[in-house]
């Protein structure tokens, strides 16, 4: 069978992060593209768009622990991980097209088929998420492979929001309505996704086998009770913070993402050229998580997330003075493509993205801290709390523009807006991602793991192993 020994193949690397394509393409067109649809398309009010979000993360609270310890107990002959990534893409498809599909009913059933849809979804992706993102882990305990493996899913995360932000409108306006033309992109690029997640079940057999060496250290060392389990969690201070920054970097994608199009559409009436910034956003997003593991290997995990998210405050912070208090048609003329504000959220999105790839990469490495501070090793559950932030994020993201197009009053597709309704979505655009990226330097100020330590504690781990065998 295979074996984990040795160095993992580039083009297994590149596999492996193929599978955050499908994984964040729902995720794309939810971010994008779900707050403007409920409230303009589908007619669902703000505040109730707002509970709705929060409903669904406190019920992940609940979901993916037990989705973690479902994967950690799984023991098929496709591995311990891979089945889910072999028989979630189906549902997962079906759901997007029904999130995004929008019933001639009454308000009342409105809300409640919003409900079961977005939940539903949100279940689905949770089933293929755990196993994905716990893979590395179990895949090598080498630092630098998992910090790679963590950058090509952050690279594919990326292209799966230029394919969204790129197609999702234009495949809308081949259709009649905005209603019929959302259902078929959400449809369309699902299915499409999904081809490479079958790339990284079939890619990674190599790894996720029975017999793996770290199949043996994840079950023998697998925790009786339930509170063994969470011992794991609570004892893992660096990955307790290591969640917290990540769901901060989750909540400023969410609502940069989500307010981008009001933004477009209605403080500089031209939304033609939403997709072109968020395009390069995202492409440099993409470069961000290539230069991730190089900056990791010359300053360390710590050093290189604070000093990527201390750039993106500047950068952010330049972008709101830049546009704060202007007109429509000054506003125009910072925010053209090749605009100073062009290039400056282009910025915004390299160093940004330097964030998640860091935080994967210690999500991996806190498997291994949590083995060594307590004798349990349960990847699949710290994947599942790992994830709780990335969904977290997203839903309070999308509760504080929910929240926030409330609190100012927001009535959609008005001819004009008062200047207080444009500088309220303007500050939900970058004053509310601002604090997000504050959050993020504030925890990891008092994130204490260094990389030199770490190396000691997988020295100590595989000497215990060699021991054992």
């Amino acid at each position: 069978m295979g074996k984990t020994e040795g160095k993992i193949p580039k083009l297994h690397i590149l596999a492996f992060g193929s599978g955050s394509l499908p994984v964040n393409m729902t995720f794309a067109i939810v971010v994008l593209y779900l707050s403007y649809f409920y409230t303009d398309v589908f007619g669902l009010p703000p505040a109730i768009m707002a509970i709705l979000f929060v409903s669904c993360r406190i019920w992940d609270g609940i979901n993916d622990p037990i989705m973690g310890l479902i994967a950690d107990k799984t023991n098929s002959r496709w591995g311990k991980y891979r089945p889910y990534l072999l028989f979630t893409p189906i549902p997962m498809i079906i759901f997007a097209g029904l999130t995004f599909y929008a019933p001639d009913m009454s308000m009342t059933a409105k809300i409640i088929y919003a409900f079961i849809t977005y939940f539903g979804l949100q279940m689905i992706k949770t089933a293929v998420a755990v196993p994905y993102f716990a893979m590395p882990a179990l895949m090598t305990t080498d630092a630098t492979e998992r910090t790679a493996l963590s950058s090509a899913a952050m690279i594919f995360g990326p292209i799966a929001f230029v394919i969204a932000s790129t197609f999702t409108l234009k495949i809308v306006g081949l259709f009649p309505t905005e209603k019929e033309g959302f259902f078929f992109a959400a449809l369309i690029l699902a299915a499409f996704s999904s081809i490479f997640m079958y790339i990284t079940f079939f890619a990674t057999k190599k790894y996720d086998y029975p017999g793996n060496p770290l199949f043996t250290r994840q079950d023998s060392g697998s925790p009786g009770t339930l509170r063994d389990k969470w011992k794991v969690i609570s004892q893992n201070r660096p990955f307790l913070l290591t969640v917290g920054a990540f769901m901060g970097h989750n909540m400023y994608s969410a609502v940069i993402m989500g307010m981008i199009i009001y933004f477009f559409k209605y403080n500089i009436k031209d939304s033609s050229i939403y997709p072109a910034f968020l395009g390069v956003m995202l492409i440099s997003a993409m470069l961000g998580a290539v230069v991730a593991p190089l900056l990791v290997k010359k300053i360390g995990k710590k050093n290189a997330l604070q000093s990527s998210n201390v750039l993106t405050i500047l950068v952010t912070l330049a972008l709101f003075f830049l546009s704060s208090g202007k007109g429509t048609s000054e506003l125009a003329g910072l925010w053209k493509v090749g605009g100073p504000c062009f290039f400056l959220f282009a910025l915004s999105g390299f160093f940004s993205n330097i964030t998640p790839v860091i935080c994967s990469a210690v999500m991996a490495d806190s498997v291994d801290y949590g083995e060594w501070k307590t004798g349990l090793r349960t990847q699949g559950l710290i994947s599942a709390v790992f994830l709780m932030g990335n969904k977290a994020g997203m839903a309070i993201g999308g509760a504080f523009i929910g929240l926030g197009l409330a609190f100012i009053d927001y009535v959609p597709n008005l001819p004009e807006y008062p200047s207080a309704t444009l500088q309220g979505i303007l500050a939900l655009f970058m004053l509310v991602p601002l604090g997000c990226r504050i959050f993020i330097s504030v925890l990891m100020w008092f994130y204490d793991l260094s990389d030199d330590r770490f190396a000691e504690i997988i020295a100590e781990l595989n000497g215990k192993a060699e021991n054992v065998n």
